[in-house]
């Protein structure tokens, strides 16, 4: 549901470029989905594009109390097709940028490993803008992994700081250092486009942690400069289950980048 025309591989979708009609349009097909006859419970609601009330996938449903209520989705609905996907042994992924989200993936993983356990599922939660360090604990706890964006911290710590979170939370946002300390296996990602579509930035602000108007925040929740390549590099393919295949130089992988200077010598 874009704000214009887009013409797709699938198909074209036509342009909604105001508030009540992405409302109107994104509530016609979540009814069309759930009230299906043929509905499958497996089969779960997406819906893609870039608005300027929402700009993401169905996860927005499923984390966004917001979003939930407005299309009077069922939270245990959403639950349910977690736990199809988790019998199937799929790795789940769930976008989540604050504790309280953070929370709810956190309970949900622990009760599926109670119902149905399993080892190795590398259950990952996405973006992690902000985590406390008791829910760190219980992720390592759980086998869980984290795939984080540290450009938040460049680009929105001050203006969190000020206007939302406070400052308190703001600068602790993306807390690489203490996941990091507790074990948690960590990679990045650019969540574009969010960030620029630069791994090499990614790793820079992990390592840096300044923000947008030179405020440095919480120098141990940096990553090390060999931390933050493996971040986007061998750590980042064990995330997807291709560590045997990308990710570092080793007989059988061919995917090489070629930098002009080396990123462990000179300020990071």
């Amino acid at each position: 549901m874009p704000p214009d025309d887009w013409s797709l591989p699938t198909g074209k979708c036509p342009e909604e470029n105001t508030n009540k009609g992405y409302i109107s349009r994104l509530t016609e097909l979540v009814n069309k989905h759930y009230n299906d006859p043929n509905h499958n419970p497996a089969i779960p609601f997406v819906a893609w594009g870039y608005h300027g009330l929402w700009h993401r996938s169905f996860h927005e449903l499923i984390a966004n109390d917001a979003a939930l209520k407005l299309l009077k989705v069922d939270k245990a609905l959403t639950i349910d097709h977690h736990e199809v996907d988790w019998d199937k042994g799929y790795q789940l992924h769930a976008h989540t940028n604050g504790d309280g989200s953070a929370k709810e993936l956190i309970n949900l993983v622990r009760r599926l490993q109670a119902e149905h356990p399993r080892t190795d599922h590398r259950t990952t939660l996405e973006h992690f803008a902000y985590a406390t360090e008791a829910q760190i604990k219980q992720m390592k706890a759980l086998g869980m992994m984290v795939s984080a964006t540290p450009y938040y911290q460049y680009i929105l710590a001050d203006i969190y700081a000020n206007q939302w979170l406070g400052e308190d939370r703001a600068i602790k946002m993306v807390p690489l250092g203490t996941a990091k300390k507790h074990g948690l296996p960590i990679t990045l990602h650019l969540n574009a486009p969010m960030a620029p579509l630069s791994p090499l930035t990614l790793a820079w602000t992990a390592v840096n942690r300044v923000t947008i108007n030179g405020k440095k925040n919480i120098a141990g929740e940096k990553l090390t400069v060999d931390e933050a390549l493996r971040a986007i590099t061998i750590d980042a393919a064990w995330t997807m289950r291709r560590e045997d295949k990308i990710g570092s130089i080793v007989a059988g992988k061919c995917r090489l980048c070629y930098l002009r200077a080396r990123p462990v010598s000179g300020r990071p």
